[in-house]
C-alpha cells in the first residue's frame, strides 16, 4: 500500500524529530523564555502603531502614493533571473559551491503567461579556503558574477521590455571589489542603452530609507522593515485608501543614511562606475503592495528624476500586478527563477556524497578510507 505524505506535513514530522533530539532541559528552558520575548515584541509594535497613528496625516500627504489600476499593454517581453548557491564543506581546505542560474522568459509579454521559456545554468566550483576571505563569500561572488552574465545575455538578446532580478540592483551590498562593480555597472548601462527596464523586487528588506526619510525622532530605533506593513495597513483600515487599491511609498534616490545594510562606500564606487560608463539616472527605491493581503516588497529601478521615477513606479507596479499569482506575493517572472534555480541544501549534500563515492573508486589502494575521512569537514551531531 503506497502512503502518501504532503511536504508539510514531512516539514512537521522533521520539526517533532529535532525536538526529540534536542536537549529536554534546553527546549523546557527555552520555552520559558518565550512569554516575556513575546510581551516586549509586543510593546515595540504597539510603539510603532502608536507612532505611526498619531502622525498618519503628514505621512500620508508626504509620502505615499496611491496609484490607479490601468490597462495597459504589456506584450513586450518580461523576463526574470535569479541564482541560488549551496556550499559544501569539502576536503581539506577545498570547498564545493553548487550554482544554479536560471532565466525565465515571456518573448510576448502577457500573451505569453502560459508559455514561459526557462534556461538554466549549473555548475560546481571548487573553492580554496583564504586567510583574508571566507568561502561563503567566495561562492556568493561567484554566483552573483553567473547571475550578472545571464541578465546580460537577455539584454543583448531582447533588446526592450523588462527583466526582473530577485533581489537589489546593487547586489552583494557588502562586495566591494571593483572589477565586479565595474563589471555589473556596465551591464546596468547596456540596459539603459536599450528599452530594457530592470526592476530589482527585494522581498526581504532591511533598509532604513522610509523611516530616514520621515525625520521623526520616535523612529530613529527602527527600520522599514516594522514600519511599512503596519503602515499600509493603517493607511487602508483608515480609509485613506481602498483595499484593492496600488499604493507604493513615493520613489526615493538609495541613499548611505538610509541604506545600512550597504558596506561603507559601496554606493558611491557604484556610482562612480555607473558614471565612467556615461549612466547619468539614479537608482530609486519604493515600497509598494499591490491590494490589500499582500506582503509589501520593495522595488529598485533607474530614473533621471523624481517625475521620471513615479511615471516609471506606476508602469511598474501595474505591471506586477498584472503578472502576480494568486495566493503567492510574487510576479510569475521572480518566482519561477527562484524556484527553477533553486537548489536544495539536502540535495546539494547527496550529491556532495556521490563526489566522495567515486573519489574513492578512484583511489583503490593509493588513499586510505580513514585519511579521506579524517580530511571531510564533518561535524558530529
Amino acid at each position: 500500500m503506497e502512503i502518501k505524505i504532503s511536504e508539510k506535513d514531512l516539514e512537521k514530522t522533521l520539526d517533532k524529530i529535532e525536538f526529540k533530539r534536542s536537549y529536554p532541559e534546553l527546549v523546557s528552558r527555552l520555552i520559558s523564555e518565550i512569554q516575556d520575548k513575546s510581551g516586549v515584541i509586543y510593546e515595540e509594535m504597539r510603539s510603532v502603531n502608536n507612532i505611526i497613528r498619531k502622525h498618519i496625516d503628514e505621512i500620508f500627504r508626504d509620502n505615499i502614493l496611491v496609484i490607479n489600476s490601468e490597462e495597459m499593454d504589456f506584450s513586450e517581453p518580461i523576463s526574470g533571473v535569479d541564482g541560488s548557491m549551496v556550499l559544501i564543506k569539502g576536503i581539506g581546505k577545498k570547498f564545493f559551491a553548487m550554482i544554479g542560474v536560471s532565466q525565465v522568459i515571456f518573448d510576448r509579454g502577457l500573451l505569453d503567461i502560459e508559455n514561459p521559456k526557462v534556461n538554466l545554468s549549473v555548475s560546481i566550483e571548487t573553492i580554496e579556503e583564504k586567510y583574508d576571505l571566507s568561502p561563503k563569500a567566495q561562492a556568493v561572488t561567484k554566483m552573483m558574477i553567473g547571475e550578472t552574465k545571464a541578465i546580460n545575455i537577455l539584454i543583448n538578446k531582447l533588446q526592450k521590455g523588462f527583466i526582473f532580478i530577485d533581489g537589489p540592483l546593487i547586489d552583494p551590498p557588502t562586495l566591494a571589489d571593483i572589477s565586479y562593480i565595474k563589471y555589473r555597472s556596465e551591464i546596468f548601462r547596456n540596459a539603459l542603452k536599450s528599452e530594457i527596464e530592470l526592476i530589482g523586487f527585494v522581498k526581504r528588506y532591511k533598509s532604513a530609507l522610509f523611516t530616514t526619510k520621515l525625520n521623526l525622532k520616535e523612529f530613529s530605533y527602527t527600520s522599514d522593515q516594522e514600519v511599512i506593513p503596519m503602515l499600509f495597513s493603517i493607511l487602508r483600515r483608515s480609509k485613506y485608501c481602498g483595499f484593492n487599491e496600488i499604493i507604493a511609498t513615493k520613489p526615493y534616490a538609495l541613499n548611505p543614511a538610509g541604506e545600512y545594510v550597504y558596506s561603507e562606500n559601496i554606493l558611491d564606487l557604484y556610482k562612480t562606475a555607473l558614471n565612467q560608463y556615461g549612466v547619468s539616472e539614479d537608482i530609486y527605491a519604493s515600497y509598494l503592495q499591490i491590494r490589500y493581503g499582500i506582503r509589501p516588497i520593495k522595488i529598485e529601478f533607474f530614473a533621471k528624476n523624481q517625475m521620471d521615477a513615479e511615471k516609471k513606479l506606476a508602469r511598474i507596479s501595474n505591471l506586477i500586478r498584472e503578472i502576480s499569482i494568486a495566493g503567492t506575493n510574487l510576479p510569475l517572472p521572480v518566482l519561477l527563477a527562484h524556484k527553477t534555480s533553486l537548489i536544495r541544501k539536502r540535495v546539494a549534500e547527496v550529491l556532495f556524497r556521490e563526489v566522495i563515492s567515486r573519489v574513492l573508486g578512484y583511489s583503490g589502494e593509493d588513499i586510505d578510507y580513514q585519511a579521506l575521512r579524517d580530511m571531510i569537514y564533518v561535524f558530529e551531531e
